[in-house]
């Protein structure tokens, strides 16, 4: 996996200029790949009243087993009691704080997700509805393909396709 790849599903956590010891190696400017809770791992999470310490430290070693995906440029194992002092609990509480502003703030995430919508989502939502491709892979889908596949979908039903305003912005 590379950033490049990364989708709309990850999110990259960079600790710039700062050394972390990864299994017992030095490295500066890492990048963590990190998913955000899904409902009901967040609903548990929640639930649990992390008033002792031990069981703050506890939860977060355990958000960070569940999101941890990878480490940009280290491919090896990573043994998470030999990283950095406060790593864990950086990532943990960053991707906690994410995913709680989509559970607690539901109308403002749609809003903002809204926002940034774009035709070209519009359009891989249509083509994965049309083309019966799950959507997880029209996400991998070259955008030539894409527009391709909508175009095909767009003359064959003209009626049910949308049409784009041509003021409207592509990004």
């Amino acid at each position: 996996m590379n950033l490049i790849s990364l989708g709309s599903e990850k999110m990259a956590i960079s600790f710039n200029d700062l050394e972390i010891t990864v299994n017992e190696i030095p490295y500066r400017n890492l990048t963590f790949i990190v998913r955000l809770l899904t409902y009901d791992e967040l609903v548990r999470v929640n639930s649990i009243n992390a008033s002792d310490n031990l069981i703050t430290l506890i939860i977060e070693e355990d958000i960070y087993s569940l999101v941890a995906e990878k480490i940009v440029g280290i491919d090896e194992e990573v043994d998470m009691d030999n990283l950095e002092a406060g790593v864990v609990s950086t990532i943990a509480g960053i991707v906690l704080n994410s995913s709680n502003f989509y559970f607690n703030e539901p109308l403002s995430a749609i809003d903002r997700e809204s926002g940034e919508s774009s035709i070209f989502n519009q359009m891989q939502l249509i083509v994965a509805k049309n083309f019966n491709i799950e959507f997880k892979d029209i996400l991998k889908m070259p955008i030539d393909e894409l527009v391709r596949k909508f175009s095909l979908f767009q003359n064959t039903f003209p009626n049910e396709a949308l049409s784009f305003n041509d003021n409207q912005d592509a990004q």
